[in-house]
Formats: structure tokens, C-alpha cells, sequence
């Protein structure tokens, strides 16, 4: 690099770097302390507007400008890498901040190393200084050329892998920066950067959450949105509709305490809990009831949504409104039993299993005698499919079955598999009551089960 050795143009800092030339020796204490005094002011003052959170293109125009003042240069410049990302936007300003004596000129120049003095600074990734321009030859910046600009100062607003641009301070007349000048601009640069990349984070983060919003807004589904603490934060307007709740009502709630039904809130608070424990999502069937007294069916599920740390944010609760088809196949229930009980009064041939002393369905049942498969729920952990083992069923209804077994379940919360290989369904089913009977001079026990839920093979 000859022409580095002949005319010094440029510098970037680091190892190639100029040495700093030596204090004057007619600059007092007093003015030292004064300068860096100065330089501290200006340090806040940036701090103080980075945290208005300015429009971007403002914010680095104050910069640089600032950047001028302190060093005292004629000009200083704001490049802006282009959305398009197939070139720069200089913004040119000369004159004190406020006080340009010349209006601002806005440039379109190429991003290349070669092409430009803030290419090229972008280029090294670090502060560049130039001592004299007309004759630098790394780079031919054409349009400071025409502005007779012979010295500079170039920073990269960089971040990790990711740049925003540069400032620049600009002088007409032939100079050299010390490395407090350096130091100082390094230093603004990336207080600048931190705010540009904090602004583009948080108006990622409003977008997305706006785009979320709308989503939730739009959906047919219950959509209840659930701090860490299980208290209800949102509703959108399908849950408001069904529910005939207003958000307003039963905001801060927890959520068990407001939409089942209370004999099956427990149930739900012991389902839900999985969700803490990463057995997201947790899938729960059961009745919902509305602000006037009214049930309906819903099928819920349940999934926390992780912060950064990894703690748990929110929980978002979504929930299907299936009461039409719960209550088509209650319907059908019941049609299936008033069919089978006209064909025992015609026949008197049916035969099953003695009906326990206390009756505990409240749905119609028929009889099922069908080999099918059950497998117990073990410390909240779904079987694997290996468990299984059959079983004979007694009868069946809407809402759960009922089964005959030699010895009680090992569980109170059973999977059943219901169906023929290879339409198979898998329901949760919660034991309701377990009656010794006598068949045959055996015995046995009648085990009745509810339907809580399905499970996902």
C-alpha cells in the first residue's frame, strides 16, 4: 500500500491506525478539562434524545450534527442504508446544529468500498479517518470531491451482524483527529445504534402483536388470553358473544372460577395445571356456563406461551362452542334407547349385567356388550399404547360408559380406545363409581366412567 505511505489518507483504527499527534503545548488544563467537559454534556444530551425515541433519519441527523460541533468541522453527513439495500441516502449539512449556513442537501451515493467514504466505512466496520480526500485512493467519493470536503471522520452504526448506516464529520480545511476524537465518535455511534435496533424490536414486537390481535379478533373460536396466575386478561369478541361476559366482568378472575360449570371447575383446575408442568397443549371437553345460567359444550385447549427466560408469559385458551353436535348425539342417544327398549318389551330375550342399586347416569344409555381397551392414567402421564388391555364393556351414553372388570382400576382417570382398527378414537374418562356385583356366581365390579376430554395418539 504505497499511496498509504506517500500521502497517509486514511486511517481505520486499529492497526493501521495514526498515531495522535502530541498535545499543544500552549492548551492549558483549563481548556482540556473544559473540552472533555463539553464532550460529557454532549454525551448526555444524546442519551437524553435517543430516549424520546426520534424518528430515525432525526436521530442520526442530530448526531452527526453533533458530531460537527464537538469537533469543530464545517459539515457532517447521516447515511442511511437504503430499504432496497442497492445503495446510500447522505444527508449533508453545514454549519453549527441550527445554524447551517448552507440547507441540507440529500444525496444518493453508491455502497460499495470503492464507491464512497461511507461505503468504504462500512465496509472495514469500524471508524475510518481520512486526512486527505482529493488524493485518497481506496475509495473515490465523488460528491465530497465536488464539496471540497479534504478531511474526515467516518463511524459504522453497526450492531452484531447488522448496520444502519454512518455518521460522518466533514472538513473543508486539511486536519487530523486525535483518538479521543475517535473514542467520542465510537462512543455516540453506538449509543445510536442501540436505539435504532431497540426502536426496530419494539415496532417489530407492536406489529406482531397487532397482527395476533386482529387474528384473535377475527377467529369463530373462544379466544381467552390468561396471565401466569391463571387470571383472565382478554377475551375476544366470540368468547363475549357466547359467554355474555364483557372483559370488564370478570377481568383479574381465575379462569376455573368463571366458565365451567361448579361441579366440574375442579376437574378443569387439575387438567389444566399440565400446562405448567410442559404438557402443553391440555385438551379438556366439558360443560361451559354462560353469565345467563345457560350451558353450552366446549371443547378448550390450553397452551402456555414462553418468555425469553423461559418462564411462562401468558397461557392463551382457545375453546370450540360443540354444543349442536353434543346435543345431536344425545338426541341420537336417546333414540338408540327407546329402539332397544321396544325390541326387550317385544322379545324379552336381553340379558345383562345386574343394574347397581343407585342409578348415578343422568344420560340415556344402551347397551354395549363390545370388547374394547382401557389403560389407567398414571401421575397425569398418558399411557403408552403398549398398556392397553381389553375389557367388557356394560353400556354406553353420550357422556361415558360403563365396563366389568375382576378388581377395581389402578386409576381413577382412565383412556378408553373406542372403535375398529383402524377408526380408532381415544377418550379421558373419569371414574364416577365402582358397584360389586354378583354374575354367575362371580364376582365382579361394575366400573361407570364420564368422559373428560380426548387424547391425542
Amino acid at each position: 500500500m504505497d499511496h498509504v505511505t506517500e500521502h497517509s489518507p486514511v486511517s481505520a483504527v486499529g492497526e493501521a491506525a495514526v498515531p495522535s499527534p502530541p498535545a499543544s503545548t500552549t492548551t492549558s488544563v483549563e481548556q482540556q478539562e473544559a473540552g472533555w467537559l463539553k464532550r460529557q454534556e454532549a454525551l448526555v444530551a444524546m442519551g437524553r434524545r435517543a430516549l424520546a425515541s426520534p424518528e430515525v433519519s432525526i436521530l442520526m441527523q442530530d448526531a452527526a450534527e453533533l458530531l460537527a460541533e464537538i469537533l469543530d468541522t464545517e459539515g457532517s453527513a447521516a447515511v442511511e442504508i437504503l430499504p432496497e439495500a442497492d445503495g446510500l441516502q447522505m444527508r449533508l449539512s453545514f454549519g453549527k446544529a441550527g445554524k447551517a449556513d448552507t440547507p441540507d442537501a440529500v444525496y444518493r451515493i453508491g455502497a460499495a468500498a470503492t464507491e464512497s467514504f461511507a461505503g468504504h466505512a462500512l465496509q472495514v466496520a469500524q471508524p475510518v479517518v481520512v486526512e486527505d480526500l482529493p488524493h485518497e485512493k481506496q475509495f473515490d467519493d465523488m460528491v465530497l470531491r465536488e464539496l471540497k470536503i479534504k478531511s474526515g471522520l467516518a463511524v459504522p452504526l453497526s450492531l452484531q451482524d447488522r448496520s444502519f448506516g454512518v455518521l460522518m464529520a466533514l472538513s473543508r480545511e486539511q486536519r487530523r483527529f486525535d483518538d479521543e476524537d475517535v473514542l467520542f465518535v465510537e462512543t455516540i455511534a453506538h449509543l445510536v445504534a442501540v436505539t435504532i435496533a431497540r426502536q426496530q424490536a419494539e415496532r417489530a414486537l407492536a406489529k406482531e402483536r397487532r397482527r395476533t390481535a386482529e387474528v384473535l379478533q377475527t377467529v369463530d373460536a373462544l379466544v381467552v388470553t390468561l396471565d401466569p396466575r391463571w387470571q383472565v386478561v382478554d377475551l375476544n369478541p366470540s368468547c363475549r358473544q357466547a359467554t355474555g361476559f364483557s372483559l370488564e366482568e370478570i377481568k383479574n378472575r381465575e379462569f376455573w372460577n368463571v366458565f365451567p360449570v361448579p361441579e366440574e371447575a375442579e376437574k378443569l383446575k387439575r387438567r389444566l395445571q399440565g400446562v405448567r408442568a410442559g404438557s402443553s397443549p391440555v385438551k379438556y371437553e366439558g360443560n361451559l356456563l354462560t353469565k345467563h345460567g345457560q350451558h353450552r359444550w366446549v371443547a378448550w385447549s390450553c397452551r402456555s406461551i414462553a418468555a425469553d427466560d423461559g418462564s411462562v408469559e401468558s397461557i392463551l385458551v382457545t375453546g370450540l362452542d360443540l354444543t349442536e353436535r353434543h346435543e345431536a348425539e344425545k338426541r341420537a342417544a336417546r333414540a338408540e334407547q327407546a329402539a332397544e327398549d321396544a325390541r326387550q318389551g317385544s322379545s324379552g330375550t336381553f340379558n345383562r349385567l345386574p343394574t347397581p342399586a343407585s342409578e348415578r347416569r343422568t344420560r340415556p344409555r344402551r347397551s354395549y356388550p363390545y370388547r374394547q381397551k382401557i389403560a389407567p392414567i398414571m401421575e397425569g402421564n398418558l399411557p403408552d399404547l403398549d398398556r392397553f388391555e381389553g375389557i367388557q364393556c356394560n353400556d354406553i351414553a353420550a357422556g361415558g360408559f360403563s365396563f366389568v372388570c375382576a378388581a377395581p382400576p389402578a386409576s381413577d382417570t382412565l383412556v378408553v380406545e373406542l372403535g375398529v382398527p383402524p377408526k380408532l378414537s381415544y377418550l379421558i374418562a373419569q371414574v364416577a363409581h365402582v358397584t360389586r356385583v354378583e354374575n354367575d356366581g362371580q364376582r365382579q365390579f361394575i366400573v361407570g366412567c364420564n368422559y373428560v376430554g380426548r387424547a391425542d395418539y
